[in-house]
């Protein structure tokens, strides 16, 4: 048996490759990072831009003392009010009640509440008028005129139980008197030409012995007295 051995002609550039071929169907590889190396981060350019108010959360304010104070004050003025409407309503209840009453009861006893009420009012006017007084020092005050010699004399006393300072003594709003203090129960006496009155050059000018007092004012640091002199 024969063997025949073919021969086949070899093509040009059979079994090389294209370069170009190559460069195009060349596979990418990409480097296995290792279990031990870090994750690649990607860079700032290629992050979008976040709002800072997106980013961070928004926090709830601290409710701080003040809220617990105002809630606190309208609590208790709830409860005040609700308090003074309570009692408001009672007494005026009562008060209608008392008076429904004092109707319902005869003539003569109705008369004779009104002559108490009305005797009650006149005895605390009364008394408020006796309390009342412009003497706000207590000072006890003395004019008297002297024949012979001829002069006028005044007597001041302290009767408040309190001391005066800076005392002046003022003769028909023209004279005047200064002393720094004046105890309790001290008093000042005087003639008239004591008084004097400071003119326009800056003399001193004295009051006329004789001279008719009508009206004389007590001035200090404690208040001030307007004296009524008898005529």
């Amino acid at each position: 048996m024969e063997t025949v051995t073919a021969m086949v002609p070899k093509r040009d550039g059979a079994g090389e490759k294209d370069p170009s071929l190559r460069s195009t169907f060349q596979p990418r590889m990409q480097p296995i990072a290792s279990s031990g190396d870090a994750p690649a981060r990607t860079p700032p350019s290629d992050r979008e831009d976040v709002p800072a108010a997106e980013a961070a959360p928004e926090q709830e304010p601290s409710r701080g003392s003040g809220s617990v104070v105002g809630k606190v004050v309208f609590v208790a003025g709830n409860a005040v009010a609700a308090l003074s409407a309570r009692l408001y309503s009672k007494a005026r209840k009562r008060s209608a009640a008392a008076y429904e009453d004092f109707q319902g009861r005869p003539e003569h006893v109705r008369y004779r509440a009104y002559a108490m009420g009305a005797y009650g009012l006149i005895v605390v006017a009364t008394l408020a008028a006796q309390l009342y007084t412009t003497n706000v020092l207590h000072a006890y005050v003395r004019v008297q005129h002297v024949s012979i010699p001829e002069t006028t004399e005044i007597f001041v006393r302290n009767d408040s139980g309190k001391p005066w300072s800076h005392v002046k003594v003022q003769l028909n709003g023209i004279y005047t008197f200064e002393r720094d203090h004046v105890g309790p129960g001290q008093y000042i006496q005087l003639k008239a030409d004591a008084f004097s009155v400071s003119d326009t050059d800056g003399r001193m000018k004295k009051a006329p012995r004789n001279v008719k007092i009508d009206n004389l004012t007590l001035d200090a640091d404690q208040g001030h007295t307007d004296v009524e002199l008898e005529k």
